[in-house]
């Protein structure tokens, strides 16, 4: 049980994380050019430390 319990935890918080990126302005940006889902998220979340770290 407590593994399943892990798993829901874990889901909604990176269900979370990936809905918050959507509000970041070089994000909205990139939807705004039309850029695809993946394009976003290797060119710009992949290389984003401070997103990821939560550091300036």
């Amino acid at each position: 049980m407590a593994l399943v319990v892990g798993w829901v935890g874990f889901a909604r918080l990176s269900r979370a994380q990936v809905l918050s990126f959507k509000s970041v302005p070089f994000v909205e940006a990139a939807i705004a050019n039309g850029s695809g889902v993946p394009y976003i998220a290797i060119r710009h979340l992949a290389r984003s430390d401070s997103l990821l770290t939560g550091g300036p």
